[in-house]
């Protein structure tokens, strides 16, 4: 009894207590602070119609009973307009259908209060001291109150890549899961300023010029001062914004007589669905055991971006980034994505059609239309790079359309985008039937970026399947172990298949780059390719090798020549060829070149000091650096007999030794160096020598201008190319080399005296 009575009088007590406290001011609520959001919005005269938009939706509740939000609502003369832009409705909220009124109130509400200075000042880390000098991201994105409803699709079963989506409705149907509402951008001065995009930009999507002040997507913050609300804060703003499309809503539409259907069809031919089970059991009726849909999420891994999600930026499944990052997705018409396929792909030497295009082809496609960021005005006029890493440069005039979407900015194009691969010296492999190997090989080892590159004039080698290349002699073929490619030679010398190495690979591929074309003025030309070899031009036979000669297969003895033909494609960096069977080069270190044109000569270079022998005739030369590159004359038996060598001090022999060493050049006899005075290897004050080039000669003159020596490249003891190990000497590697120097043999010595 005791008890009960405390306890009442506790009661009494904190209710006079509750009485008193509700008597002092400071705990009043201000005057100002009228109610939670729909009381603010029902208060204001200038937002009545966007009030009864709220009843009608029944949002009015839901922002007036629990939850953070903030309401960015059109005002009266912001209704005028829509309706004005939609006939269809009479001005009447009524005629708009629930489900459309629904999606379009619950557009404009977004989650989480904010006010002004928060949406300028957040990024992913948080909130941004905006007095800090150093450059933060910055986020731009508010995540709104609108869901897209779970989406359907048809899909038929494709044997080696599983189901696709259809175009056509088939039977078999997949339920997607809705992973995310959709996201509004807000656009503000740091915005801008941060990422250093002009505020003109924001007229390319918009229609309206940036001012300086707060947008939502394309309406403005009309309001000086945020209008705070218990549970939020409201923003007035000039236009009604109908809910953003994703990418894939977009290509969806027509749009003022163009549509994107036949690109969209592209892009459902690389789907993967994974099965949801979280959210098929969240289903209404899950727990009861009611006949629910199996939810799926759907990917899109081998592209940019998921053109179907609202989540962007690094993470498929992470809402996080979506404040922060959007894409880019341009889209040919149907007309001009016929125009392509006509022009690219359809041909008689072509694929013929879409559908028989390797899937990687496929990607490139795509992927040459879509950019990690937004495209912006500003990048149509300077250029962008695409995912394919494609500089893109779109004439405006071929837009047809332009949105800013709710996952990535839209371009429509009347014109198709080329991709590099299709235009470049990779031309006629990606586009021509029957170099699935080679093509294979350069996709494997990630060197079409090199082979689209535009400061530099290729002759680039290719391989066709039905040749001695790759099929009949076997030395590269292609075998899928799961999901992996794998390279097999059949190595002739051993009777063995043997694996390729991803690495050997791309170094046998890069040998067939050659990074400027024949000029065809010499009969014999050398050409440095992209592995650091050197390509060996007969333009007098319209042969082509490499610094060794050419055998039939891989380690196979049989020599063959190579006559190479010219592929008709255009192409905009070079000239592409057919070839039947792979180059090969030689591995010969100077020394040892030096050793086999005059071994006494090699004696004395390590009497002076500047060699030492490592094994056999191949010595380390102590006084070349690495990564130099040297041209070395060296005189034969008979020449260097006539020179009284033992008669030099060792300073002497070291110094004549040094005379026949050009630095920092490769001089062939093909004229490609200019003719000039180079310096030689001598310390000497004398210690240069004029090297006179023209085509087929080298001709070196003394000191009166008279011709000395002379060079013939049909001595096979002229043009010796040698070469460097790379990387790590350890590895087992036929191709772990670079051509470093160029050795002649010359029937006199180079003195001193003749030096300038």
């Amino acid at each position: 009894m005791k008890n009960l009575l405390y306890i009442l009088l506790m009661i009494l007590s904190l209710s006079s207590c509750k009485q008193d406290l509700d008597k002092l001011e400071k705990y009043l609520p201000p005057p100002w602070l009228k109610g939670k959001l729909y009381s603010q919005i029902e208060a204001d005269s200038s937002l009545s119609t966007f009030s009864q938009a709220l009843i009608l939706s029944g949002f009015d509740t839901i922002v007036n009973t629990s939850g953070l939000f903030t309401i960015f609502a059109p005002d009266d003369d912001a209704f005028t307009l829509y309706f004005k832009e939609h006939p269809e409705y009479g001005n009447d909220l009524n005629n708009i259908p629930l489900d459309e009124l629904k999606a379009l109130v619950s557009f404009h509400i977004v989650q989480n209060s904010w006010s002004k200075q928060q949406l300028v000042s957040l990024n992913l880390d948080g909130w941004i001291d905006n007095t800090d000098t150093e450059v933060r991201t910055r986020a731009f994105k508010k995540e709104t109150l609108l869901r897209k409803a779970n989406k359907e699709y048809s899909v038929r079963y494709d044997e080696e890549f599983g189901y696709l989506i259809s175009t056509d409705p088939t039977s078999n149907k997949r339920m997607v899961y809705s992973l995310s509402r959709k996201f509004v951008p807000v656009f503000f001065a740091e915005y801008f300023d941060t990422y250093g995009i002009p505020s003109s930009d924001y007229a390319f999507y918009f229609n309206r010029e940036f001012d300086g002040g707060i947008y939502f997507a394309g309406a403005r913050v009309i309001n000086e001062e945020e209008i705070p609300a218990e549970n939020g804060y409201v923003y007035i703003i000039d236009r009604v914004v109908e809910p953003l499309s994703t990418a894939e809503e977009l290509l969806e539409k027509s749009y003022d007589g163009f549509g994107y259907s036949d690109f969209l069809e592209l892009f459902y031919k690389f789907p993967e669905f994974t099965v949801n089970l979280d959210a098929t059991y969240q289903q209404a009726g899950a727990e009861a055991g009611a006949n629910i849909d199996t939810l799926f999420n759907l990917s899109f891994p081998e592209l940019a971006f998921n053109i179907n999600s609202e989540i962007t930026g690094p993470s498929n499944s992470s809402t996080l980034g979506n404040i922060q990052y959007h894409h880019g997705m341009l889209a040919p018409t149907n007309q001009a994505f016929s125009s392509f396929i006509a022009s690219y792909v359809a041909g008689p030497n072509q694929w013929g059609s879409l559908d028989n295009m390797p899937r990687s082809l496929k990607s490139i496609i795509i992927n040459s239309y879509m950019s990690n960021d937004i495209v912006y005005a500003s990048d149509v006029a300077a250029g962008f790079m695409n995912e394919e890493r494609d500089e893109v440069f779109l004439d405006e005039s071929n837009i047809v359309q332009k949105e800013f979407g709710s996952n990535a900015s839209f371009i429509g194009l009347d014109e198709a985008i080329v991709p590099r691969a299709f235009s470049s010296v990779s031309a006629p492999v990606y586009l021509r039937r029957g170099y699935f190997t080679f093509l294979t090989a350069i996709e494997e080892t990630n060197i079409l970026d090199a082979l689209k590159r535009t400061d530099q004039y290729y002759s680039f080698f290719v391989i066709p399947d039905q040749f001695s290349g790759t099929l009949l002699d076997s030395s590269l073929m292609v075998k899928k172990k799961g999901n992996k490619t794998v390279f097999e030679g059949y190595n002739r010398s051993t009777e063995a298949n043997v694996s390729v190495s991803v690495s050997d690979l791309r170094k046998k591929i890069l040998n067939h780059v050659g990074i400027s074309v024949p000029k065809g003025i010499a009969d014999i030309e050398f050409v440095k390719n992209l592995a650091g070899n050197y390509l060996v031009f007969d333009n007098a036979n319209n042969r082509v090798s490499g610094t060794a000669p050419t055998t039939y297969g891989l380690n196979g003895d049989s020599l063959v020549e190579i006559e190479p033909v010219l592929l008709e494609e255009y192409t905009d960096n070079g000239v592409t060829y057919k070839i039947d069977t792979w180059f090969s080069f030689s591995n010969s270190p100077m020394s040892s070149l030096i050793y086999s044109i005059n071994s006494w000569f090699m004696g004395l270079l390590e009497d002076a000091g500047l060699a030492k022998r490592i094994i056999g005739d191949e010595y380390d030369l102590t006084f070349l650096s690495q990564g130099t590159s040297y041209t070395a004359f060296i005189p034969t038996p008979a020449a260097l007999s006539s020179y009284n060598t033992d008669t030099l001090s060792n300073t002497e022999l070291e110094q004549f030794l040094r005379n026949h060493f050009v630095p920092n050049k490769l001089i062939f006899t093909d004229g490609s160096a200019a003719p000039a005075y180079y310096s030689t290897m001598n310390t000497g004050s004398s210690n240069s020598v004029y090297i006179h080039t023209e085509p087929d000669k080298i001709t070196i003159r003394n000191k009166s201008g008279n011709n000395l020596i002379s060079v013939d490249p049909n001595d096979l003891n002229s043009n010796l190319i040698s070469t460097t190990k790379i990387g790590n000497t350890n590895i087992t590697s036929e191709w772990n080399f670079i051509s470093t120097g160029v050795v002649h043999a010359v029937d006199t010595v180079f003195i001193s005296s003749n030096l300038y």
